[in-house]
């Protein structure tokens, strides 16, 4: 049975799309996730070390790919997410559903995953950049720029 009519050309797809019971990939989310963990699918891995960093654009898209595996956080949530719903010495991200979109207006804490620990670094230097360097401050960036991203990053956007 082909799935392929069902994605699209270009962009993005949902981990619901491509996994089991409706998705061509016959695995659970769980199952996925721990695959990624122990390296069993080195797509995303391979995906993530081709991204480029040179520009404040590429370091805020390879964050952005590194938050959604150490998190597995919605594409919504991740847009909307303010530099303080993050905590990098408690190792969290506070999903407050006042500031963040969340599947069903839930507010929660989502802890990083023990996955690949190529992640965490460009996700935690990436949000320095922003407090330290880019002088954020935790309500920003505003709720109509892109996700965890800088004045200037958002204004070529």
């Amino acid at each position: 049975m082909s799935h392929q009519s069902d994605f699209p050309c270009t962009g993005f797809v949902r981990l619901s799309q491509i996994l089991a019971p409706s998705g061509p990939i016959p695995v659970s989310k769980s199952t996925w996730w721990q695959g990624v963990k122990d390296g069993r699918f080195p797509q995303c891995r391979a995906a993530f070390d081709a991204m480029p960093v040179s520009t404040e654009i590429e370091r805020r898209n390879k964050a952005l790919f590194a938050c959604l595996m150490i998190t597995g956080a919605r594409d919504g949530a991740l847009a909307s997410l303010r530099l303080k719903h993050v905590d990098l010495v408690e190792g969290s991200i506070f999903q407050d559903a006042r500031d963040v979109k969340t599947k069903g207006s839930k507010t929660f804490t989502t802890y990083f995953l023990p996955v690949d620990p190529v992640y965490l670094p460009h996700f935690e230097a990436w949000v320095r950049e922003l407090r330290e360097q880019k002088l954020m401050g935790h309500d920003e960036p505003p709720k109509k720029s892109a996700a965890i991203t800088s004045p200037s990053a958002s204004a070529m956007n």
